[in-house]
C-alpha cells in the first residue's frame, strides 16, 4: 500500500471548551504574526485531524518541554476565577515519547546486581 504525502491539510485550532481532550503527536512548531504580536504554536496530529494549539499561560509547560514528533495530552479542567472577575484555563499537560524497548535480559541482570548490593 503507498503512503500518503500530503501537501497540504486544513487545520482546526484547538477549543478546549467544546472538546476537552486532546492527544496525538507533535508534528509542527512554530509561531505566528496575530495582531502584530508573534504567538507560538504546535499543530498535533490526533490520527484523525491535525489541531493547532497556541501558547498560553496554561499551556506553557507544554511549550516548554514538547517537541516535534513527541506525544501529547492535553486535558482541559476548567476556568478557576480569580478577584477581580478575571479567570484562567487549568489544562492538565502530559508529554512523552516511545523510547527504546528494554532488552528483558537487561532489566533482570540490571534487577540482580541491585538486589545483591
Amino acid at each position: 500500500m503507498r503512503r500518503r504525502i500530503f501537501k497540504t491539510r486544513s487545520l482546526d485550532t484547538a477549543d478546549f471548551e467544546r472538546e476537552p481532550d486532546l492527544e496525538g503527536v507533535v508534528v509542527e512548531m512554530g509561531s505566528l504574526e496575530v495582531d502584530e504580536e508573534e504567538r507560538p504554536f504546535m499543530v498535533i496530529d490526533t490520527g484523525q485531524r491535525l489541531v493547532r494549539v497556541f501558547h498560553s499561560s496554561a499551556l506553557k509547560e507544554a511549550f516548554d518541554c514538547a517537541e516535534k514528533g513527541d506525544n501529547i495530552h492535553l486535558e482541559y479542567r476548567g476556568k478557576v476565577k480569580l478577584q477581580g472577575g478575571k479567570s484562567f484555563k487549568r489544562i492538565a499537560v502530559q508529554v512523552w515519547n516511545d523510547g527504546e524497548e528494554e532488552d528483558d535480559n537487561e532489566e533482570s541482570q540490571t534487577s540482580k546486581s541491585q538486589s545483591t548490593e
